[in-house]
């Protein structure tokens, strides 16, 4: 299923969330191998024409609608804010939304990013971490993280070099009963996916 043919989860009520085709079909943050690149179309957010080497970048997050990304081996999606990606390193930053009791199962990356806690908590495999932790991811751990089924979890969202994304059942043979058990218990995307 391609970007544009998502459908994406149930919503809850007040959130502003808006598709964004133009952004998932240059990003393809969450397609297996994918890399974060800087091509954003005018209408999403302007950074086709890269600030000057010593310019300023400002992002009111505030005045940012969210954005839906989907995760195309999960049949699910994440919110984000999008804010500075380089081209030259890869290095990328963003807010990124988990609804309470969503959980990124099992999966590993080829870069390390850093995940500092705005609001709700943070659970990953190594514990809960709450407002104000910072937890560094090095790159190729196993790990999964999400957050508590009591609130949404808000988190600054940093990349070292481009981001790719692998679960662990895609390291299964393609087809076999050990892919398809393990796509079926990682797309409920809860605590049930990683115990």
């Amino acid at each position: 299923m391609g970007p544009d043919q998502f459908v994406p989860s149930v919503l809850r009520p007040g959130r502003t969330v808006r598709r964004c085709p133009d952004l998932l079909r240059s990003a393809r943050v969450f397609s297996r191998r994918a890399y974060w690149h800087n091509t954003y179309e005018e209408e999403v957010i302007s950074m086709s024409s890269q600030p000057g080497r010593y310019e300023l970048e400002v992002f009111d997050s505030n005045s940012m609608d969210w954005l839906e990304l989907p995760i195309e081996q999960l049949g699910r999606s994440l919110t984000l804010k999008p804010f500075t990606a380089d081209p030259d390193t890869g290095m990328s930053c963003m807010l990124l939304r988990y609804d309470a009791g969503f959980i990124n199962p099992w999966h590993t990356h080829d870069c390390a990013h850093g995940m500092y806690v705005l609001s709700g908590t943070l659970r990953t495999h190594k514990g809960d971490f709450g407002p104000g932790s910072f937890v560094g991811f090095p790159e190729g751990m196993t790990m999964y993280h999400g957050a508590t089924e009591e609130s949404d979890c808000v988190i600054l969202f940093i990349t070292n070099k481009p981001f790719t994304i692998r679960y662990t059942f895609e390291n299964e043979e393609s087809g076999s009963d050990a892919e398809r058990r393990g796509r079926e218990k990682a797309c409920l995307c809860s605590t049930a996916s990683v115990t």
